[in-house]
């Protein structure tokens, strides 16, 4: 009889394993890369915007979502060496020659502007110098349009004392961000003709499995 009971638990232990392996394998897990910037994406709460809309649509559908944050420059080489992952941002960060085997899904949408020295708020734009982040080429078509030229940084707030010092002319930013920098430089004022909207964007490769599964979920486009 004790060697029956025995068996009988140890079946009973066998077939738990298995229900609650297979439950874990069922759930599926979307690897986001992505890089520091907050209030939108924040290596050191975990709770950035975008990462907290995302987390709340994702759970919404029984889905898990890791978030893995990099510098800059490899977040991008990251991501486009990891077919299966998905990229928090936007597409126009991209090179042009990578833009055609991507795609994207709005998340959220923010008001974008420029931040000029209160003394320079009349002056043009043009053949004037912009912060950038390095190796993001969003707003690249902005420069072309205005004539500006680029100067490629590594922390925006760096950025923002290079504008505030005269060694840059303008710093773009988004929406509650731009709220922070002016906080932190009253000295600076938004570039009126510039303020338009800008979509923050989840970016996957074309015919990924997660970007059929993060399409299945989205309503018109949007995942938010």
């Amino acid at each position: 009889m004790r060697n029956c009971n025995y068996f009988i638990q140890t079946i009973l232990m066998s077939l738990t394993v298995i229900f609650f392996s297979r439950a874990a394998v069922g759930q599926e897990n979307i690897q986001f890369i992505t890089f520091d910037y907050p209030p939108y994406t924040d290596a050191k709460s975990k709770s950035g915007i975008v990462e907290s809309n995302l987390r709340k649509k994702l759970d919404e559908h029984k889905f898990v979502a890791t978030f893995e944050y990099y510098p800059v420059a490899r977040s991008f080489k990251v991501f486009l060496k990891n077919q299966e992952s998905v990229f928090c941002g936007g597409l126009d960060q991209f090179p042009e020659s990578e833009r055609a085997r991507l795609d994207r899904l709005i998340n959220v949408v923010v008001k974008r502007r420029l931040l000029v020295r209160k003394e320079n708020a009349q002056e043009s734009i043009k053949g004037k110098s912009m912060v950038f982040l390095r190796d993001d080429q969003g707003g690249s078509q902005f420069l072309k349009k205005h004539e500006m030229s680029a100067i490629r940084i590594d922390e925006k707030l760096h950025g923002l004392e290079m504008v505030r010092k005269g060694r840059a002319h303008a710093i773009g930013c988004l929406g509650v961000e731009c709220e922070d920098f002016l906080k932190r430089a009253p000295d600076l004022t938004p570039y009126l003709p510039v303020d338009n909207e800008y979509p923050l964007e989840v970016v996957f490769h074309k015919d990924s499995k997660v970007g059929k599964l993060l399409k299945s979920i989205a309503s018109d486009g949007r995942l938010d």
